[in-house]
């Protein structure tokens, strides 16, 4: 087999990730949660959810999330078909169409991806959705397993 040494070049695509623009640092049921996203509606709508903001994201949270958003010119795409799937190491939700989110119930990492409308009063009211997709499933499933208690 033809194998080389792995470097940290330009060409390696798992370190060519572009950093977000917009952060916000909330509280959210006793954890610090750092959300990186490219739409401010998405932040927007993290305060609208009930995350209580916290100052700069320089401090180290408990969860940090990343979240990219694309806008459609015609409104969201359909959203009957979700799904969850969980095990003891991680958390994955389908919200349908191409939305999804991903979380690393050890380290609280995650990442998502969601598709917002052109218009802001629109994108907020689906993001507001799709956040409360999330917390609602975290929230279920750290009551689940671990009886109310945060496990992150």
């Amino acid at each position: 087999m033809n194998s080389q040494p792995l470097t940290h070049s330009q060409t390696d695509m798992m370190r060519r990730r572009t950093q977000l623009p917009f952060c916000g640092t909330f509280l959210w049921r006793g954890a610090r949660v750092s959300i990186r996203t490219n739409s401010q509606s998405v932040l927007l709508a993290a305060e609208q959810e009930g995350f209580l903001p916290s100052g700069e994201c320089e401090c180290e949270p408990e969860m940090r999330w990343e979240i990219v958003c694309e806008r459609l010119g015609d409104g969201c795409r359909d959203s009957r078909d979700r799904r969850v799937m969980s095990d003891d190491h991680s958390l994955f939700l389908v919200m349908g169409g191409e939305q999804w989110f991903a979380l690393d119930l050890e380290t609280g990492d995650g990442a998502g991806f969601i598709a917002l409308a052109q218009d802001e009063v629109s994108s907020r009211s689906h993001a507001v959705e799709y956040l409360l997709d999330i917390t609602r499933n975290i929230a279920t499933l750290m009551r689940n397993e671990t009886g109310g208690a945060p496990r992150l």
